[in-house]
């Protein structure tokens, strides 16, 4: 059976799931495969083959206790992706059980260990959500994030229009890059989305646009940019959104720069992998971003919690409920998201 025919069985009747959330499942399972032991060389077998039986997928269930939640303590992982994974597991409890004897006896006690478990981290992200306080070990003022910007930036890369025919092109081209995620998740100029930036496809016509995917679509005439999402967490209710970046700010500078060394090398994804240089996706932009963020300010941040720094930096007494608005419009969230889930405040508060 192959992941993606194990993860549509597990969905109720009638319902269908988007290739971008199959492929984060997948993604999903095939971690938890490598938490519970399984080495590197099957997983690839497996990853695009039909090898596995539903007791692979039981198996996942049974290690829970064992292997998987100590995988999760020893390495920090959040309350927030710790559910996710949770939730994974308790899709594959839909499943045939295909264990039998202990296995099977292990099987349902596990299982009730996972539903519990998914009880409790519920009721500690709610508590988060409650108490809205600021980890200062994951956030960022804007004092700070502006002068990193500020002491980053590199005029060479924008002066000197041949520099993708230096030698060291590559590696320039990802200093760059790091520059370009720092100014977007900043909020200065787009306010931050999520893993997003991820997904972009460099386009340069609108006949190009499917209306399915993800784009940065370049005006090759008129030298303009706008981000163009057809596919993202909310967009099969919200449906896409689109973000120009005006002409002659520092981020269409960079942002002019990097699309012109893409496509002089034929490179179609704005974003790429520094050390085997395929496109990024959105889990490896997840991990790439704490390393950038740990290297800079000595803090490891995802995207997510550059949302949250950012709401949580705006003056809420000094900016209207129309403002307000357009921050959570342009942010793919709702306003009582914002408030509720995303606006951190001091702990001594």
């Amino acid at each position: 059976m192959r992941i993606e025919n194990a993860i549509i069985k597990t969905l109720p009747e009638g319902k269908t799931i988007k290739d971008t959330t199959l492929k984060v499942y997948k993604q999903q399972l095939l971690k938890l495969f490598k938490i519970t032991g399984m080495n590197e060389e099957t997983i690839k077998d497996i990853e695009n083959t039909d090898q596995l039986i539903e007791a692979d997928f039981n198996n996942l269930i049974i290690d829970f206790t064992s292997k998987i939640l100590p995988y999760f303590n020893d390495n920090g992982f959040s309350n927030n992706t710790q559910k996710n994974y949770v939730n994974i597991l308790i899709m594959l409890t839909r499943l045939p059980v295909a264990v039998q004897g202990e296995r099977e006896t292990k099987y349902y006690k596990e299982k009730e260990i996972i539903f519990g478990m998914w009880e409790i981290l519920k009721g500690k992200i709610f508590k988060q959500m409650e108490d809205n306080c600021k980890d200062e070990t994951k956030f960022i003022d804007p004092k700070t994030y502006g002068k990193k910007l500020k002491s980053l930036r590199n005029d060479k890369l924008i002066i000197n229009n041949e520099w993708w025919e230096e030698e060291n092109s590559w590696k320039l081209s990802v200093e760059l890059q790091d520059y370009i995620l720092l100014m977007l998740y900043s909020g200065k100029w787009i306010r931050p989305l999520r893993n997003d930036y991820a997904t972009l496809s460099i386009i340069h016509s609108d006949s190009d646009n499917n209306g399915k995917n993800n784009y940065l679509f370049w005006n090759t005439i008129s030298n303009k940019y706008k981000i163009i999402l057809n596919d993202d967490k909310i967009s099969s209710y919200k449906g896409g959104q689109q973000y120009t970046i005006k002409k002659g700010t520092i981020l269409w500078k960079f942002l002019n720069s990097l699309v012109q060394y893409r496509m002089s090398k034929n490179q179609n994804c704005l974003l790429y992998n520094p050390q085997d240089r395929t496109c990024m996706t959105k889990n490896g932009l997840t991990k790439y971003l704490q390393k950038l963020f740990e290297s800079w300010f000595d803090k490891k941040i995802s995207s997510s919690q550059l949302r949250h720094i950012f709401i949580s930096n705006l003056d809420f007494n000094n900016l209207t409920n129309k403002t307000l608005s357009k921050v959570a419009k342009d942010m793919r969230h709702s306003t009582s998201t914002q408030q509720f889930c995303y606006k951190q405040v001091d702990s001594k508060k």
